[in-house]
């Protein structure tokens, strides 16, 4: 538990620009690797709908939202399945 907390409280504490590396155990059990930031991605505005979960509420399900830096895509990445963490230079 304390290894959760600690790399929670990591990524929380980076800038929202600042890029890291990520493994974690998806839903259907595979490994998934990933280059992130907490920024959203270029060209995003928000959806008018006003639908789905904010930063906040995700955060407190155990999930964090972030951008894959590949895709320029939104994800999420559960908390409690993160494997490898580290920070970009």
């Amino acid at each position: 538990m304390s290894n959760f907390i600690n790399v929670t409280d990591q990524i929380l504490s980076l800038p929202a620009d600042a890029q890291f590396g990520v493994t974690f155990i998806k839903k259907d059990g595979t490994k998934r690797p990933m280059r992130a930031r907490k920024s959203p991605p270029a060209n995003w505005t928000p959806s008018e709908s006003g639908k789905g979960l904010n930063r906040q509420q995700l955060l407190e399900r155990g999930l964090l939202l972030v951008t894959d830096c590949v895709t320029e895509e939104w994800r999420t990445i559960p908390l409690t399945r993160i494997l490898v963490f580290k920070p970009c230079d």
